[in-house]
C-alpha cells in the first residue's frame, strides 16, 4: 500500500491495468511531504492542501500536463484533474531562478541535499507546451536547473532526488512483447517499477486513444 501521499486512493500507486496497453512512460514524483510545503490533489480529493507560490505539475481533465507556479500560472478550476507540488520553481522565464547556488531560505530543501552531487530529476514545460523530464547522476540543484534550461524549459521544478527515488521508465506498447527500459541505463531502479504497488506517488504518460497503430496500418 502506498505511503505517499497518504490517504485512500483508487489505484494505490500502480499503473491501472486498463492503461497499460497504451503506457508510454512512468516517472517519479516529488519529495516526501514532510520535506516540502507543497500539496497534492487528485481524484477530487486533497492529500495535502495546495499552497500558492509552489512549483506544481498540473494535469487537466483532457490529460494535458504543465508545470506552473500555483496561484500565478494555474489555480483550482473544474478542469484540474491532479496537482503535485514540490518546493519552488528552479526555472522561470526560461532561466534558472536567482538564489539556487545559495538556497538562502531553504526553499529548495536543505543545503545538505541541494548542494551535494547525487541523482536528481526535474520536469518542465517548454514554450510549445511540451513536457520535458530530465534526470542524471552527480548533479547539484544548479546543474539540474541548467539542464532543464538547455532543454528549452521555460518553467521547471525539481522532483525527487537520490538513487533509490529517481525512476523514469519507457515503454513501447506498439511493439508486441517489448520490455520496458530505464531512461538512463545506469538508473538504479527497476524498469517495471510502478507496475506493482509502490510506496510513492508517480506519473504515468499514455498515448491518446487511436494514437497507436500497427506498422503499415491504414489511416483514416
Amino acid at each position: 500500500m502506498a505511503r505517499r501521499p497518504g490517504g485512500s486512493w483508487p489505484e494505490q500507486a500502480q499503473v491501472p491495468n486498463a492503461l497499460r496497453p497504451s503506457l508510454l512512460a512512468t516517472f517519479n514524483s516529488g519529495f516526501k511531504f514532510r520535506d516540502t510545503d507543497g500539496g497534492f490533489y487528485a481524484d477530487g480529493q486533497y492529500g495535502k492542501p495546495l499552497k500558492n507560490g509552489m512549483a506544481s505539475l498540473v494535469v487537466d481533465r483532457s490529460g494535458v500536463a504543465t508545470v506552473a507556479l500555483w496561484g500565478r500560472d494555474a489555480q483550482m478550476t473544474p478542469q484540474v484533474a491532479a496537482v503535485r507540488q514540490n518546493l519552488e520553481l528552479i526555472v522561470d522565464g526560461g532561466k534558472p531562478v536567482p538564489g539556487l547556488s545559495g538556497n538562502p531560505a531553504g526553499q529548495w530543501g536543505s543545503a545538505r541535499n541541494q548542494f551535494q552531487f547525487t541523482w536528481r530529476s526535474g520536469v518542465g514545460v517548454d514554450a510549445e507546451g511540451r513536457l520535458v523530464y530530465v534526470a542524471g547522476n552527480q548533479l547539484t540543484l544548479t546543474a539540474m536547473a541548467s539542464a532543464l534550461t538547455a532543454a528549452g524549459v521555460v518553467r521547471g521544478m525539481e522532483l525527487d532526488i537520490h538513487g533509490g527515488m529517481v525512476s523514469c521508465n519507457l515503454f513501447r506498447p506498439d511493439v508486441a512483447g517489448s520490455a520496458p527500459r530505464t531512461l538512463v541505463p545506469s538508473m538504479p531502479t527497476a524498469p517495471d517499477r510502478y507496475l506493482s504497488v509502490d510506496q510513492r506517488d508517480f506519473f504515468a504518460i499514455t498515448a491518446r486513444s487511436g494514437a497507436l497503430r500497427a506498422p503499415g496500418a491504414a489511416t483514416g
